[in-house]
This record gives C-alpha cells, structure tokens and sequence, in this order.
C-alpha cells in the first residue's frame, strides 16, 4: 500500500493573511510541542518550513512500517497537530473577525499572537478563553484529527493539548 496523502476539509477558511496566518501556526505549534514534548521540540524545527506550508496534510503510511518511539514519534505526530493548531487559530479567527470593525482587524492576529502565547514575553495576557469557546475549539480539532485518520486515542491526545495551551495563562 502506497502512501497516501490526506488533506482535511474541516480547517475552516482563511481569514488572517497567509503569511501572519503561517506564522502564528508555526509558532502556536512550537508551544504546544514543546509544552507536550520538550525533549522532542527540535524535531519539529527541523522540518517546520515544511510542515507548515503543508498543514492540513498528512500522509498515511503504510501497514507495514514499523511504529515510531521517541523523536520519531513527533514525526508522527506533528502534522495532526499543526493541522489542529490551524483549525483553532482558523476558528477563533473567524469568531473575532466576525465581531470585529474593519478598524480593529490589523490587530487581531496581535491578540491572536498573545492568546496562543506565542507573543513577546512582555506581552500583557489575554482574558482566558471562554469554557464554550475552549470546548469548540476542542471539537474543531478533534474532528481534523479523525478525518486525517488519527486513532482516536492520539486525537483527543492531540486536540487536549492544542486547547489547553490555549486555555490556561502563561
């Protein structure tokens, strides 16, 4: 069985520019990996670019191989999670841009930058993510996680984690 790409139709559209979209992926990732994994962190930057550039896709292996351990694991894994991280970043976007005048969009991928706690370490913290929000954002990225085909053990796994770096203050 050959591998197979798949692509999630579930990240929601684009409402931030692509290039400050990338980078608050890139960014939020690197939290939630290195808040998840430390020892593994380097793995990711290592192949960042990449990942990225492809979130929202993963590829299925085949049967065959072997199961990965230790950094190999993050290899694994951290395509679902930055196809999550795009999911809720995706979300909350649009829930801001939706409230949010044309004079205040600029600054949304600021508070954006902050709630993911990937802004400058000077950076007032924002209100904590709403319960109703935080659990939304949890089903958004779980559902991308399914649809890659994540065993749904390591999908709450992975969406657990990508909500509650959002979710708790810095």
């Amino acid at each position: 069985m050959p591998d197979v790409r798949l692509t999630s139709t579930r990240l929601g559209p684009a409402v931030l520019d692509p290039m400050d979209e990338s980078a608050l992926v890139e960014d939020a990732t690197r939290a939630v990996l290195a808040a998840s994994l430390p020892e593994e962190s380097g793995v990711f930057e290592k192949g960042h670019a990449q990942y990225v550039r492809e979130r929202g896709t993963v590829t299925r292996r085949t049967e065959d191989e072997p199961l990965a351990f230790g950094a190999e694991a993050v290899l694994l894994l951290t395509p679902y999670v930055v196809a999550a991280v795009t999911a809720a970043v995706r979300f909350l976007a649009s829930l801001v841009l939706d409230a949010a005048s044309d004079e205040v969009k600029p600054a949304i991928g600021a508070w954006l930058r902050r709630l993911v706690h990937a802004g400058p370490a000077d950076a007032p913290p924002p209100a904590p993510l709403p319960a109703d929000a935080a659990a939304r954002v949890h089903e958004v990225t779980l559902d991308v996680c399914l649809e890659l085909g994540l065993d749904p053990t390591d999908a709450r796994l992975v969406s657990d984690a990508v909500t509650g770096r959002l979710s708790v203050a810095a």
